[in-house]
C-alpha cells in the first residue's frame, strides 16, 4: 500500500509542471518562454493494482515553484505545501499534508503548438524513501493555453501503466496547473 500511495504522490508532483489545454487563445513558442511561478494546481489520479481502485485528490495548498522554459530546455526548483486525499473503497483514510522542499529538475520539451511533449524529470526527489525513478524520466505529453489574465495553463486528462518495485498501477490522472509570467 505504501508503495502504491508513494507512486500516486510522486505522479502528482510529477504533473506539477505538466497537464492539458482548454479553450483559450494558443501562442508561439516565445509566448512560452521565460520564467513562470505556479500559481495553482489540483489533479485527481484513479488508480487500480490488482484489482483495488484507489482514488487521489491532490491540491497545493502553497506553492513557491518556478519553471523556465527557454529554447526547448526547461528548468524547476522550490518547493509546495499538498493536501492529499486518498480514497480506498472500504478503508478511512484522513487527509495528508506534505512539504516538499528543494525540487529541481531539468529537460528538453518541444512545442507541436499548443501541446509540450516533456522528455525529462520535472523534479528529483526521493517520497518516503522511495525514489521516484520510475516517474522521472517517463515522458509526457501536456496541451497548453492562456488565460484571460495570460497565465499558462496546463490541463491533462492521460491514462498511464507504472512499474515499480514489481508493483503494477494502472492511473488515470485528470489535472490542472496554473503559472503566472515572473
Amino acid at each position: 500500500m505504501n508503495i502504491i500511495k508513494t507512486t500516486f504522490i510522486g505522479l502528482a508532483l510529477s504533473l506539477l509542471m505538466i497537464s492539458c489545454g482548454g479553450d483559450e487563445d494558443e501562442k508561439s513558442l516565445s509566448g512560452l518562454e521565460g520564467d513562470w511561478d505556479a500559481i495553482e494546481f489540483s489533479a485527481t489520479i484513479v488508480g487500480n493494482s490488482a484489482g483495488q481502485t484507489f482514488t487521489n485528490e491532490v491540491e497545493a495548498t502553497t506553492l513557491d515553484y518556478c519553471l523556465t522554459l527557454e529554447n526547448g530546455q526547461f528548468e524547476t526548483s522550490g518547493g509546495y505545501d499538498l493536501l492529499t486525499t486518498v480514497t480506498v473503497p472500504g478503508v478511512s483514510i484522513p487527509p495528508v499534508a506534505s512539504s516538499i522542499t528543494n525540487v529541481s529538475g531539468s529537460g528538453e520539451y518541444t512545442d507541436n503548438g499548443s501541446s509540450l511533449e516533456i522528455n525529462g524529470g520535472f523534479y528529483e526527489l526521493e517520497l518516503n524513501g522511495v525514489p521516484d525513478s520510475a516517474l522521472q524520466d517517463m515522458p509526457q505529453t501536456s496541451d497548453y493555453s492562456f488565460d484571460a489574465d495570460d497565465n499558462l495553463v496546463f490541463e491533462q486528462d492521460e491514462t498511464m501503466t507504472v512499474t515499480d518495485q514489481g508493483v503494477t498501477v494502472t492511473v488515470s490522472i485528470v489535472s490542472r496547473s496554473v503559472w503566472q509570467r515572473k
